[in-house]
């Protein structure tokens, strides 16, 4: 229901205000995506812009005025975008079994500017007014899959001495 720029629209923003109006305690939105490469499927919403978020700025405030709390989904599909315009990253790779992608294997660079992508997008959510953000961690999207030994042959949280931070814990 976003544009195809991931842009929220007045539909979402009907819908999610049914949703508040009728008192549910929490509401999450869709996953929404903290980097352009990071679009799993047409029509999701984006937050890698602050360009976006005066429209989400009007689907808190939406929630708001209906009584609800609202957070922010953040993620990146890795392997897992549909999308036919995007060369999907992984931590390695071992084709998507789902979708049957080839994944390009990510380096550390764009590890480091993922990390940001989800600060970034952190911020956003805060500057659009979430009550709070949830990061898309399974599923077989990017977090999930950076952090499963048996498909991840790059795994920086494991070689790290103990006086090291977790590569993950930046940015955010």
């Amino acid at each position: 229901m976003a544009t195809d720029r991931g842009e929220v629209t007045e539909e979402l923003i009907s819908f999610y205000s049914t949703l508040a109006r009728g008192g549910a305690g929490l509401l999450i939105t869709g996953h929404a995506y903290v980097e352009e490469i990071g679009q799993c499927s047409a029509r999701q919403i984006g937050i890698y812009s602050d360009t976006l978020v005066p429209a989400l700025t009007r689907l808190t405030a939406a929630v708001h005025q209906n009584g609800g709390r609202i957070f922010c989904e953040l993620s990146h599909a890795g392997s897992q975008s549909v999308m036919p315009n995007i060369d999907p990253i992984a931590p390695s790779i071992i084709e998507n079994a789902i979708f049957e992608r080839q994944p390009r294997e990510m380096s550390a660079d764009d590890i480091e500017r993922i990390v940001v992508a989800f600060g970034d997008a952190a911020r956003r959510a805060a500057a659009a007014g979430f009550d709070g953000i949830h990061v898309h961690g399974g599923n077989g999207y990017l977090i999930s899959v950076q952090l499963a030994v048996q498909q991840s042959p790059f795994r920086p949280m494991g070689r790290r001495r103990r006086s090291q931070k977790p590569i993950f814990s930046r940015g955010l």
